[in-house]
């Protein structure tokens, strides 16, 4: 029943805090980490502050929450907290939609909790938590809308992805197969798939503009992001060359 849900969800709120509360990382736990601390300081993209595509959102958001808490490892820990614990929430619903049994939704979901790689997540100032959120989230929408038709997730979908993405942008990405899962099931009804363009673009410019403003312009970041795609592919290419010979 609806009590014995809230109680389930409020366990995995907070049996989640409480692991990063004890378990979280003391320090920026590697060079990317270190990249968007210094990217709260002077944000650039072509001095790698953070490294493209920019992260736009989990930088500007650790900056807000470092004057709190006067810590910027702290800070983008809690955010990564909030991420992880969100995408167990959203996790948690999608078992309990697929199911119909509360006890076996929160079974499933603490296995999920106790991940090694998910807990590793939600305790490092990274933003790998927010492509677990987009991934959930993703998989609650699509699990609402095959087995009750509902549109309004997926339009909610669609403008989460485009908050989400201003935190890790691959995340627009990722999501895409799921997306047209969901739209094949809504059979393309026009109307929707309108209102999930529109919440989209709306919620994805919201960030996406002042990003574009503070990384120097779209040729910049555009620059930025072109100069480190060649160099990942270049090193990739040395190294199957590399295993080759």
């Amino acid at each position: 029943n609806m009590h014995r849900e809230k109680n389930h969800l409020a366990l995995l709120t907070l049996i989640t805090v409480v692991s990063v509360i004890f378990f979280h990382s003391r320090f920026l736990i590697n060079w990317d980490a270190g990249q968007f601390a210094l990217g709260t300081i002077h944000y650039s993209l072509s001095d790698h502050t953070p490294h493209p595509p920019g992260y736009y959102l989990f930088v500007q958001s650790g900056k807000i929450l470092a004057l709190l808490t006067h810590d910027i490892n702290i800070a983008f820990i809690i955010l990564a907290c909030l991420a992880g614990t969100a995408a167990l929430l959203f996790f948690y619903r999608t078992i309990l939609l697929l199911t119909g049994n509360a006890f076996s939704a929160l079974l499933v979901s603490l296995f999920l909790f106790a991940n090694p790689v998910f807990w590793y997540a939600r305790s490092v100032a990274l933003t790998y938590s927010f492509e677990a959120l987009a991934s959930t989230l993703s998989l609650w929408a699509t699990t609402e809308v095959l087995l009750r038709r509902t549109a309004r997730a997926f339009v909610f979908n669609c403008a989460a992805l485009a908050i989400l993405s201003g935190f890790r942008p691959s995340i627009i990405l990722t999501s895409i197969p799921l997306l047209a899962i969901q739209m094949v099931s809504l059979r393309m009804e026009w109307k929707t798939l309108v209102l999930g363009i529109l919440s989209g673009t709306i919620c994805g410019l919201l960030w996406f503009v002042p990003f574009i403003i503070t990384a120097g312009g779209l040729q910049s970041a555009l620059s930025a992001i072109t100069l480190q795609a060649s160099t990942i592919h270049s090193e990739r290419l040395f190294d199957v060359t590399s295993q080759s010979l």
